[in-house]
């Protein structure tokens, strides 16, 4: 993709250092802010600066696990969007798993019999051995799935929702963030990845600064939370590109169960039209 946006020298870089800290003013919003450079916050990378991007893919939540999966009952208990709003501590804990493969979620590397109901999926193979039995480097998980092709978006590519702006609290455009530290480069998370569980809300929403004290322990928007909401600085909503590759603005009111609806590539939802700019 990066030729086909006169990005083609970055396409030949090899190195994350060199990926995170290369600059493409197509992944930066201009209404939240100018191309930013920051010093990760990540410990595995101490110290380096990169790039901070403004956009993120789409990650439903869907079912807890797979179905037959072990320990999996049958049918699969359903994640509810509608259990996020209002926004508290406590159902911002019972959606977050979702994010992270469902029952079986894992961080930082994903593991056999998660789930991903979106355009964009978590990477199928099995690293390291020790995150997957039977303990084999470089095979496919178990019960996950394969990337993505125009076939298996069955919900139609034009109603489902890709990518889109993500939130990021205005005191911490300049970086910091755990959630907006390593770039656009990055793999399955929060600088890149968001979840269509959570409500959207605008960069300066009062919500973002009533988790006391700010950026504590508690602050689910701030320096140390995962930051798992779609958003942007524009008044009535945050674009979204969909999987024809039309772009349009979803309103920060949207119904999130329709959101939510939009983001998975073969729900079956019945989706209202008429509610989708």
């Amino acid at each position: 993709m990066l030729s086909y946006l006169e990005e083609g020298a970055i396409r030949g870089l090899i190195t994350n250092v060199q990926l995170q800290a290369a600059v493409l003013p197509i992944y930066v919003c201009p209404t939240r802010r100018s191309a930013t450079m920051a010093q990760t916050t990540s410990t595995n990378v101490s110290n380096q600066w990169i790039f901070l991007a403004d956009y993120a893919a789409a990650q439903p939540c869907t079912i807890h696990c797979p179905p037959g999966s072990l320990g999996c009952a049958s049918p699969p208990p359903q994640y509810d969007p509608r259990d996020s709003a209002p926004l508290t501590r406590p159902a911002y804990n019972k959606n977050a798993p979702s994010f992270w493969g469902g029952k079986n979620q894992s961080k930082p590397l994903a593991k056999d019999y998660q789930v991903y109901d979106g355009v964009i999926v978590r990477s199928p193979w099995c690293r390291p051995k020790s995150t997957c039995a039977p303990s084999t480097d470089g095979r496919f998980l178990n019960g996950s799935p394969r990337p993505t092709s125009f076939a298996k978006i069955t919900d139609g590519t034009s109603f489902t929702f890709l990518i889109g702006e993500k939130y990021v609290r205005p005191d911490v455009y300049a970086g910091g963030s755990w959630s907006d530290d390593k770039g656009w480069s990055d793999g399955w998370d929060l600088d890149v990845m968001r979840s269509t569980c959570f409500q959207p809300y605008q960069d300066s929403d009062p919500i973002g600064y009533s988790f006391a004290p700010l950026n504590g322990a508690g602050d689910i928007f701030g320096f140390n939370a995962d930051v798992y909401y779609f958003g942007s600085a524009h008044t009535a909503g945050f674009n979204a590109v969909f999987a024809d590759g039309s772009i349009r603005m979803l309103n920060f009111d949207i119904d999130v169960v329709l959101l939510n609806a939009l983001a998975t590539r073969a729900g079956e939802e019945v989706i209202d039209k008429s509610a989708v700019n």
